[in-house]
């Protein structure tokens, strides 16, 4: 892989994966540096890139790979992912936004309660749109294996939202689900 090759085919990648090396660390720069370490790995790898049918899918693959590698050297596993959810509409009322930015943080928490590969799942399809194929690839499992995990994902997600509504509000939980 040349020059020119690799700034069309990485290059463009550089957000999504900011955003998911940000997921894991938590921390701007230290996002940015994972992301620059990725480009420098898949640089050295050279012609080893066109071995893999996905590039997106090889890139995510060695972001979570040393995202993974700098936890371990901190001992400390969290993620959240601030303001991708947070997206306001300026001609909502402060009480709206306000409720809005409470549900995102109730959502959040109860994401990050998720087992890791649950959480990563979510995140490539649900935040960086990616498809079942690269993410199957990047995270080593089948096709039907992601969207069997994507959707305990989500269903553990809905069910202990319902349950942390219900618990807030004293309503119903059957109630809250024919609502959701």
């Amino acid at each position: 892989m040349d020059a020119r090759e690799f700034k069309e085919t990485f290059l463009p990648m550089s957000d999504k994966l900011y955003r998911f090396a940000l997921r894991f660390s938590r921390d701007h720069e230290e996002a940015e540096d994972i992301v620059q370490e990725v480009f420098l790995k898949l640089l050295k790898m050279g012609e080893k890139v066109d071995t893999y049918r996905s590039k997106e899918a090889l890139a995510f693959t060695v972001t979570r790979n040393l995202c993974l590698d700098r936890i371990k050297t901190r001992h400390a596993v969290s993620m959240e992912e601030p303001g991708v959810l947070e997206k306001q509409e300026p001609e909502d009322p402060p009480d709206v936004q306000l409720d809005r930015k409470e549900k995102v943080k109730n959502v959040m928490q109860i994401v990050q309660q998720l087992p890791e590969t649950q959480r990563t799942i979510l995140h490539m399809r649900d935040v960086e749109g990616l498809g079942f194929e690269e993410i199957a690839e990047t995270v080593n499992m089948t096709v039907n294996n992601v969207r069997v995990v994507l959707s305990r994902a989500r269903k553990s997600v809905r069910e202990a939202y319902i349950k942390t509504i219900s618990n807030e509000t004293g309503t119903d939980t059957k109630a809250v689900r024919e609502i959701l």
